[in-house]
């Protein structure tokens, strides 16, 4: 029996959440951020968010290789 693969929402939403803020809170013009601090811990959770992602879609596939 196959066991599918699941993508982890929580994750998801709070990578579309921060990332979307950083997108929108960044000056393309001069390469910076309106509210520096608070941006930085956008990038910060949008990173782990991705992370954990990135994590559970490897970790799957090397389950389905053995």
């Amino acid at each position: 029996m196959k066991s599918q693969k699941r993508l982890n929402v929580f994750a998801l939403l709070i990578a579309l959440v921060t990332g979307y803020k950083c997108y929108v809170h960044f000056n393309f013009t001069t390469f910076s951020f309106e509210k520096p601090v608070l941006d930085t811990l956008y990038l910060i959770a949008f990173l782990f968010a991705v992370g954990v992602l990135l994590k559970d879609f490897f970790t799957f596939q090397k389950k389905e290789e053995n």
